[in-house]
């Protein structure tokens, strides 16, 4: 499939998926409120799934509606050859995809973990990449679980000749089998989109800037700050502390300085969160096709440098220069 068109595909199914998730934020906000800050939160939590999750809320409410109004059988269950051909083949092949499945996963997040040896700059994107994949994968080795289960219960029941249950267990069998598949799906369709990491550059970007004001600063003022505020991070290196700490250490990066700092109670923990976000905000403005930033944010960096010039591991060292 050409890559364009693929990508095309992605987008079109993107808006789609946030239009109704945006719906939803809508109806959980009219019901009982949620506040601001949390949407982004909520917005991950089903964007991933949202279209299956609802197929298969439908699927469940069609077979109780089925078995305690209808009560229509569906003659594919009330063969026993059926039945243990679908739930033993299908179990069993199901297993094996997400075994393929997890191994893919494991080589991912080796390749990720390579991307961030290579250019430590990275770190956030790469972060958020493997939550969302480990986040996938759970819930389909959970619904597997469960599926695997349901298959096993169907096959004891008509080995055991308990008929009345075949309509019931079959059909949620079945949709359960078709859950797990459709999961996979999803998650080679993100493995490959190609837009993935921009995507995850947006999200955490709104993440950071979400109490900000929408008037667009200069990015490369910004860059110009950010660039004096991690030279005084940098002479502080010449702590002795801080080099036994990273003796040991595979990189001199700035997120592992902030780090030693953390630790070692050299500054405050809500000044180092600042400077942290900062470093965050940096490396999505380098790496995103659409670099921006607000006005605030570029005040909040330039009050930031100011606080801690005053403070003698960095100010000295600044000084001397």
């Amino acid at each position: 499939m050409n890559i364009h068109l693929f990508s095309s595909l992605v987008n079109t199914f993107e808006r789609y998926n946030n239009s109704l998730i945006n719906a939803i934020l809508r109806l959980i906000n009219n019901i009982g409120g949620i506040k601001m800050d949390d949407k982004n939160k909520v917005r991950l939590l089903i964007k991933e799934y949202i279209m299956v999750d609802l197929t298969f809320l439908l699927g469940l409410i069609l077979i109780i509606l089925n078995e305690t109004f209808i009560k229509q059988p569906i003659s594919f269950f009330n063969e026993k050859n059926n039945i243990f051909y679908l739930f033993s083949t299908g179990a069993q092949t199901l297993a094996g995809l997400f075994g393929l499945t997890m191994a893919g996963y494991v080589f991912l997040v080796e390749r990720l973990d390579k991307s961030v040896d290579e250019d430590d700059t990275l770190i956030d994107i790469v972060k958020e990449l493997k939550s969302n994949y480990f986040n996938m994968v759970c819930r389909m080795g959970v619904v597997l679980f469960i599926a695997v289960s349901v298959s096993l219960l169907n096959i004891i029941t008509v080995s055991e000749n308990l008929n009345s249950f075949n309509n019931l267990f079959g059909s949620l069998g079945f949709l359960l089998l078709l859950l797990v598949l459709l999961y996979i799906i999803i998650f080679i369709f993100n493995v490959a989109d190609p837009e993935k990491n921009e995507k995850s550059i947006k999200t955490l970007y709104e993440e950071i800037e979400k109490n900000n004001n929408k008037q667009t600063g200069d990015v490369a003022e910004f860059l110009s700050l950010w660039n004096k505020l991690e030279n005084l991070i940098n002479l502080s290196s010449q702590n002795s502390k801080f080099n036994l700490y990273n003796s040991n250490k595979l990189n001199n990066s700035i997120w592992n300085k902030l780090k030693f700092l953390r630790n070692s109670k050299e500054l405050d923990t809500d000044l180092i969160d600042r400077i942290d976000e900062m470093r965050r905000l940096r490396n999505l403005i380098v790496h995103g096709k659409e670099p921006r930033v607000s006005q605030n944010t570029i005040e909040e960096l330039q009050d930031l440098i100011l606080k801690i010039e005053d403070i003698s591991i960095f100010g000295n060292h600044y000084d001397e220069e």
